[in-house]
């Protein structure tokens, strides 16, 4: 069964005949919203584009989102329109196709296995030692799609996968600890993916994971056009007011002290 989500498209046409359509989605219970797709010609004036922006703006604030998210191409020429909406580059990413199937002629060397609650605690700590900080609000531990993978070396997690499957494709996200990662550790993560179906792969490296880049290069994927992930915060956070202290007495001081053995008069 397919998650509840929140969807609105906004439409615009100029006079000229000119028109701009943009497409939302929240998953019902998350507090980013997604743009999905957009279509404009590149000739599109820029009166158009911030008015489907700014009703679209408007719709997501009504969900109670936190945050606007977007991907576009790293040379789209709608670009500079979303700067001026407030939308801020926070990563650039590079998806990979995998080419052909998976080789499950060999053994996998690496032990990836499905992650479970016991998991969360040393997902959580490698998240944090990946992902930079300013870019946590925006790139959660997981996109909660399903259950992803996990490798361990011995006793210490050394990398994590989210995973997102569709009609069109499975989306695996890793995540690796700085002082490990080699090639093999992702072709045995491909072995290791569940119930693909012959789905298409796709495999992310985000610009904050350089290695990640680096070891798919080596594989047989093709690569895709670089994206400008793009975010809008749409909620800012208060500071707690400060607390003010008063003393007790105006005019006269408090007992300095009190006795701690009782008084036994003689």
């Amino acid at each position: 069964m397919a998650p509840s989500v929140n969807q609105c498209g906004v439409f615009n046409r100029e006079e000229d005949g000119a028109a701009c359509y943009m497409h939302l989605t929240q998953r019902i219970g998350e507090d980013f919203v997604q743009f999905t797709y957009m279509v404009a010609p590149p000739e599109a004036s820029e009166g158009a584009l911030c008015r489907v922006l700014e009703a679209l703006i408007r719709s997501a604030g009504g969900w109670g989102a936190h945050t606007l998210t977007c991907h576009l191409p790293v040379d789209s020429p709608f670009l500079p329109f979303f700067r001026r909406a407030d939308f801020k580059v926070w990563a650039q990413q590079r998806i990979y196709k995998l080419v052909g199937n998976p080789d499950a002629r060999t053994s996998p060397r690496h032990a990836w296995r499905i992650w479970n609650g016991t998991d969360i605690r040393a997902m959580s700590s490698l998240y944090r030692s990946v992902v930079p900080t300013l870019l946590q609000s925006v790139e959660p531990m997981t996109l909660r799609r399903m259950l992803g993978l996990v490798l361990y070396d011995e006793e210490r997690l050394v990398a994590y996968a989210d995973l997102d499957y569709g009609p069109k494709g499975a989306f695996v996200l890793p995540f690796f600890h700085p002082d490990h990662g080699d090639a093999q550790m992702i072709t045995d993560l491909l072995q290791s993916l569940p119930a693909t179906l012959g789905r298409p792969v796709y495999l992310c490296a985000r610009s904050y994971q350089p290695k990640v880049a680096h070891l798919l290069d080596q594989l047989p994927f093709q690569s895709l056009p670089e994206d400008a992930l793009l975010a809008r915060y749409m909620a800012v956070r208060a500071h707690a007011p400060g607390m003010e202290s008063r003393p007790v007495f105006e005019k006269a001081t408090g007992e300095q002290g009190q006795p701690i053995s009782p008084i036994i008069p003689r």
